[in-house]
C-alpha cells in the first residue's frame, strides 16, 4: 500500500512475522516513491545495537514499548512537519534548479552561437569566457585563451601592437565602446585582420567586472578597402594624364599660330 500511494510518515514494528521492520525499512528506502518517507520504529527492544542498527536502516525515530499515546502524536506531527519542510524545499530546489538551466540554455545560446569572437577579461586578467567562433577566426580553441590570456596579444602582428596597446590602455578607464583594428596571425600562419570593441562592465553593485570584448574578422573588408583605393588612385592617374594631354595640345596649338603666320610671310 505505500508503494502504490506513498504516505506522510510510516510507523513501523521492528518485530513482525516472516520478514523484520529493518528490511522492512531498507526495501521502502530503495524505492523511489518511499525513500523520502519517514519512518519511526516501534519496538520493545531497548539495547542501543537495535536503535543503531533502525537509523542505519533508513529510520529517523525510535519510539519504545510501552509508549505514551501523547508522546507518538508530538513525535509524528513534528516528523511530519519536518518531511514538509524538507519537500518543500526540495521542490523549491528544484524550480530553482531548472529556472537556473533555463537561463544558462539562453546565455549559452546567445554567447556560443554568436558569429563573432567574444570573451569576458575579469579586473585581473582572467578570461572568464570565450566564445567557439575565436577557433574559426585564429585556429585556436577557447580553452587555449582561456589557459593562456597572454595569446590574444601574441597572436597580434608586431606591426600593430602599438595600436592594441593604446587601446587596451583606454578602454580599461572607459565606460563607453572602444574600438581598434589590428592583424592577427592565425595558428595556420594566415595573416587575418580583426576589429575589435571592447566595453567596461561592473556588477549589480557597481563594481568593476573586467572588459566585455567582440572581435569581427574583416579581412574581405580590408581587400576590399584596398582595391578600392587603388582603382581611386588608377583614376585619378588616368585624369591627370588626361588633363597633361589636354594642356599640351593647348599649348600645341597656342604655338602652332605664329608658327603658321611666319611661315606664311616666309613663303610670300
Amino acid at each position: 500500500a505505500a508503494l502504490a500511494k506513498p504516505p506522510s510518515l510510516i510507523l513501523l514494528d521492528v518485530r513482525m512475522p516472516e520478514i523484520d521492520g529493518f528490511e522492512v525499512c531498507r526495501c521502502l528506502k530503495q524505492d523511489e516513491g518511499t525513500q523520502h518517507v519517514p519512518i519511526i520504529f516501534v519496538s520493545a527492544l531497548q539495547d542501543v545495537e537495535a536503535r543503531v542498527q533502525g537509523f542505519e536502516a533508513g529510520g529517523v525515530d525510535f519510539i519504545t514499548k510501552p509508549f505514551q499515546e501523547l508522546e507518538i502524536l508530538a513525535r509524528v506531527k513534528t516528523h511530519i512537519r519536518l518531511y514538509r519542510m524538507q519537500r518543500n524545499f526540495e521542490q523549491l530546489v528544484d524550480e530553482r534548479t531548472t529556472e537556473l538551466r533555463k537561463a544558462e540554455q539562453k546565455y549559452r545560446t546567445v554567447a556560443d552561437f554568436t558569429y563573432d569572437w567574444e570573451y569576458w577579461e575579469a579586473p585581473d586578467g582572467r578570461l572568464l569566457y570565450v566564445s567557439p567562433s575565436c577557433e574559426r577566426i585564429t585556429g585556436h580553441r577557447p580553452s587555449d585563451f582561456v589557459d593562456h590570456p597572454e595569446l590574444i596579444e601574441a597572436i597580434i602582428q608586431s606591426e600593430d601592437l602599438a595600436v592594441w596597446n593604446a587601446h587596451g590602455h583606454g578602454a580599461k578607464t572607459d565606460s563607453q565602446n572602444s574600438r581598434c583594428q589590428f592583424r592577427i596571425r592565425t595558428k595556420d600562419g594566415t595573416t587575418r585582420w580583426v576589429e575589435h570593441v571592447c566595453q567596461s562592465v561592473y556588477d549589480e553593485q557597481g563594481n568593476y567586472a573586467g572588459l566585455r570584448a567582440s572581435n569581427r574578422e574583416i579581412t574581405e573588408l580590408k581587400h576590399a578597402e584596398q582595391e578600392a583605393r587603388e582603382y581611386r588612385e588608377t583614376l585619378a592617374q588616368l585624369d591627370r594624364t588626361a588633363r597633361l594631354g589636354q594642356l599640351t595640345g593647348s599649348i600645341a596649338h597656342e604655338l602652332n599660330q605664329p608658327l603658321t603666320g611666319i611661315l606664311s610671310s616666309a613663303q610670300a
